[in-house]
Parts: C-alpha cells; structure tokens; sequence
C-alpha cells in the first residue's frame, strides 16, 4: 500500500533472487517492513493519492537514432497531482460537452418521480441521449445529448 498507493517507492520488496537466499525470506521482508513503519513516523500521508508514475519500457536500439528518435525520447511528460486534476477535470467537461458523458444522467434515481401533484411549479429540463448515424468520415454511431433549451413549467 505505501509503494503503490503512496509512491514510496524506495520500500520496494524485492520477493526473489537466484543468486541470495536470502532476500525474499520472512527475516528480509520484516527488516523492510520495520523500516516502512519507521518511516512512516516521520512522515505525513497524504490526503490524496498522488498519481502513479509508469515505468517505461526500454527496447534495445537497433542501428543509429534518427534525430526525431533523439528528441521524442528526451519528452517525458510530468504533471504533479494538481496539474493532473485539473486536465481531467477540462477532459471530463470537454467530454460533456460532446456528449459522451452525462454526470447529471448519471446522479438520477432509479426510478422516477411519482407524477402527482408534487410536480406543479416546477421546471423540468430535459437531457435526452440518443444515437446518431455517422456522419462523413466517421464509423459507426455516435451518443448526442439533448437538452431541451426551453424548460417548461408544468
């Protein structure tokens, strides 16, 4: 949980080795958990989780590196979590807007209101999601959201 949920990736738990019995076996692993609990005095846990950093996958290099080769491996893309939130947040209001997202679809009841008298005065808005038919360039169909501009007062 403090390696992966928490980014401490210095308490990695090496499980094996071929060549040392040694790591890997329950007296290793309680050495590395003491440490861990140690150090977890000394530091403060976040209240978010920060945002897990990939490792890359390394190829061996066939020939000479062109110089777009050079530079797109010299691009590493670092956001602290901040930065992170808000471009997701941009994405999922972008993604609103397209309509392939619906969040206020999504925070509706199971099951509608009753249609009495607890309706009266009250507007309605209506989101209505349907398919629509590709258009030129695109396959396949597409979600669309409607929302009705006018709402109307019952």
């Amino acid at each position: 949980m403090r390696v992966v949920g928490l980014g401490w990736i210095e308490f990695k738990a090496q499980w094996s080795s071929a060549v040392d019995a040694y790591v890997g076996s329950i007296s290793d692993l309680t050495t590395q958990l003491t440490e861990i609990l140690e150090e977890e005095h000394e530091r403060t846990i976040p209240e978010v989780a920060p945002a897990p950093i990939m490792q890359r996958k390394t190829f061996k290099q066939l020939g000479t590196a062109t110089l777009q080769a050079e530079q797109l491996a010299d691009q590493r893309l670092s956001m602290t979590s901040e930065q992170l939130l808000a471009a997701a947040v941009l994405e999922r209001q972008r993604l609103e807007a397209v309509g392939i997202l619906d969040t206020i679809g999504d925070r509706q009841p199971e099951l509608p209101p009753p249609l009495n008298e607890e309706l009266v005065g009250r507007k309605l808005e209506i989101h209505w999601r349907y398919w629509r038919n590709a258009e030129a360039g695109e396959r396949g169909k597409k979600k669309q959201v409607f929302i009705c501009a006018n709402p109307v007062a019952i």
